[in-house]
């Protein structure tokens, strides 16, 4: 989530990255099991995996790289970027809010 300082990386509902792994496992798991009757949201998941999975990625890029500016960003430098941080902060917040993953574009 964000609050106005470093970015933490939570999706999905606050599912994590690694919960994520955990329900693709489940899902293969009972694909392989036909009796078994699976959601329709986690069929969705699995199908989209490749797709969520690079959103994952650029996600916890995106993070690192915020954060590491947040982090080692100079005093003296840190009136140079005050404003891009907000801006950036303003559209983080606002991304948060509205956006989910059938979000266009």
């Amino acid at each position: 989530g964000f609050a106005a300082g470093v970015l933490t990386l939570t999706f999905l509902d606050s599912l994590t990255p690694s919960q994520l792994a955990a329900v693709l496992r489940e899902v293969k798991y009972l694909l392989g099991r036909s009796s078994e009757a699976i959601p329709e949201a986690a069929i969705q998941i699995y199908t989209t995996r490749e797709q969520l999975w690079q959103y994952v990625a650029n996600l916890e890029l995106t993070t690192v790289r915020y954060n590491k500016v947040l982090l080692s960003v100079l005093d003296v430098e840190r009136p140079l970027i005050q404003g891009q941080l907000r801006d950036i902060d303003a559209q983080l917040r606002e991304a948060e809010e509205s956006l989910n993953w059938n979000s266009q574009g």
